[in-house]
């Protein structure tokens, strides 16, 4: 039986390439835990300081180019990964 969806966490610094390439061969849904990063995540837990993409000057400097805000930016990053993706929001998951 297939999990749907796998909820892992992804974001710019943890992309998980491997892992969506797996689920994009075996029909696997992801669902991004975390995808703007920061103190929520689970990344912190293993060794030094939260990833925060949403300061990262890369970020801001394409949002600023895009007329964007940074988390757009992110969540564009992530929904450019797999079609089959979904993003966590406190609200539940979308499908996108």
């Amino acid at each position: 039986m297939q999990p749907h969806p796998l909820q892992v966490e992804c974001h710019p610094y943890l992309s998980q390439n491997n892992l969506i390439d797996f689920c994009r061969k075996n029909g696997i849904w992801i669902t991004a835990y975390s995808p703007l990063g920061g103190p929520t995540g689970i990344f912190p837990l293993r060794k030094g300081n939260s990833p925060q993409p949403l300061k990262d000057p890369k970020t801001k400097e394409l949002a600023d180019k895009y007329d964007k805000i940074s988390s757009q930016i992110i969540l564009r990053y992530l929904v450019s990964l797999k079609e089959e993706f979904c993003t966590l929001r406190s609200g539940g998951f979308c499908k996108t």
